[in-house]
């Protein structure tokens, strides 16, 4: 039997003040070891939202609009305490399957769940399961030997240094002490160890750790650990994690970098719960931008308004994963853990001050290049170029960056200041775009669940 951690039964008055009567219910007196019901109605945010957005009455609208937010904020916290504890019970439990299907079902009552939420934490449980077997696959293959290991994982060469494995319940730890084997691991389109430059060596330590590349199995995370000797003697480029910073701040370790790395892999498992939740429209999806693009401008005239609209759109939904991937690299700092001032000032450096997140710059030259090149550039070359300007490069959309990574972390420290964990802070704001966390913190500040 799974254990749960006890808790206070919330005050009635302080509930019904908080959210309307009908949607929550009170078990003040109940002392289950399920999860405290909170909303006795399923509660789908998309469709919901939706509704409020059709109603006229301008007072009516924002009475409903009140009660949808209250709502929202108590299932964001629900969904928040099941992957909190979902992640415990698959790392610690034996019968984790029996256990997680169980406190999916239970959360989903109590947090009123559509059925789409349901399947996409399903889902999430499915991935960690079957990347489990994976791990204790490869365990067992290499006998638990680190060299045999990183064979198993990067085929085609046998590591000439030190090896360390970190045999963790949803991910691989590679620590790699020569920069040759961590090349070879970092560039998957390498195809002999032989082929290994000078110059891979020295893009190749410009990293702290990289998760996956050459290895089909992505729950692996490599740690860079070389250091100059005679055989590694080339001009290293300085790592980024020992950029300067506003506040000085020592570089991860390779324990920390383990952490940060293991965040994004479990934020890829998480991820689909996030889709579940809100639709995909909300977040989008990158790697479909160039065949949606497709489908929808076939018969479109070249450099008409409709192409330029299409264009946009596409680019849009580009900067907003781009956005994303800020969000998630703020909450693996949040658990690695790192000083937030530090970190709004690597993610925010502009790559001509030797910012490496400057994603808005390199992902702006790749996604035009898409667009100006082949099939593509020859229908809309011209319009794109224009278009690519106006949504990465205009100067209002430089500062757009700045501010919602501040107000992001700002949002986080005001969370930590309502008494809300790390780890719950984590699992709130990995289902909400980083440009709505300071909004959101404001409304999680004011209705905290006990």
């Amino acid at each position: 039997m799974r254990s749960r951690r006890s808790s206070e039964s919330p005050n009635r008055s302080n509930l019904e003040a908080a959210a309307p009567v009908e949607t929550v219910v009170d078990i003040s007196e109940e002392k289950s070891a399920l999860p405290r019901r909170v909303l006795n109605e399923v509660f789908d945010p998309e469709s919901e939202l939706s509704s409020v957005r059709e109603i006229q009455n301008r007072t009516e609208r924002e009475f409903a609009l009140s009660a949808y937010e209250k709502k929202l904020a108590y299932q964001i916290q629900g969904r928040a305490r099941l992957l909190v504890e979902l992640l415990g019970t698959l790392k610690n439990e034996s019968e984790a399957k029996e256990v997680a299907d169980s406190l999916i079902r239970e959360y989903a009552v109590a947090y009123g769940m559509p059925p789409k939420q349901e399947e996409a934490f399903k889902e999430v449980l499915t991935l960690c399961l079957d990347t489990q077997a994976r791990i204790k696959e490869i365990k067992a293959s290499s006998a638990e030997k680190p060299e045999e290991a990183y064979k198993a994982l990067f085929p085609g060469k046998d590591p000439e240094g030190r090896i360390e494995v970190i045999w963790s319940p949803l991910a691989i730890g590679l620590n790699v002490y020569d920069i040759h084997d961590y090349a070879w691991g970092y560039f998957p389109s390498l195809e002999n160890p032989a082929d290994i430059t000078e110059k891979h060596l020295y893009d190749a330590n410009a990293t702290g750790g990289f998760k996956g590349s050459r290895t089909d199995f992505k729950a692996v995370i490599v740690t860079n650990c070389s250091t100059p000797t005679p055989r590694n003697q080339v001009e290293y480029k300085p790592r980024k994690y020992v950029k300067e910073a506003k506040k000085s701040s020592e570089p991860l370790g390779p324990e920390q970098v383990f952490r940060h790395e293991e965040q994004h892999v479990l934020q890829e498992f998480i991820f689909p719960a996030i889709v579940g939740a809100y639709g995909e429209e909300l977040y989008g999806n990158a790697d479909n931008v160039f065949s949606n693009f497709n489908k929808n401008t076939k018969g479109i005239e070249p450099n008409s308004q409709e192409a330029e609209r299409e264009l946009r759109n596409a680019l849009v939904l580009v900067r907003n994963n781009l956005e994303r991937r800020l969000g998630n690299e703020v909450l693996a700092f949040l658990l690695t853990p790192r000083d937030l001032d530090v970190v709004e000032d690597w993610l925010t450096r502009p790559h001509d001050s030797e910012g490496v997140y400057d994603w808005r710059h390199s992902e702006s030259a790749y996604h035009r290049n898409q667009f100006t090149t082949g099939r593509l550039g020859e229908r809309f070359g011209q319009v794109a170029d224009k278009v690519a300007d106006q949504v990465f490069e205009a100067e209002e959309y430089k500062v757009r960056v700045q501010r919602i990574v501040h107000y992001g972390i700002e949002g986080i420290k005001a969370l930590r200041r309502a008494g809300y964990s790390d780890e719950m802070i984590n699992a709130m704001f990995l289902q909400i775009p980083i440009k709505n966390w300071y909004t959101m913190s404001q409304r999680l500040v004011r209705e905290k669940l006990p």
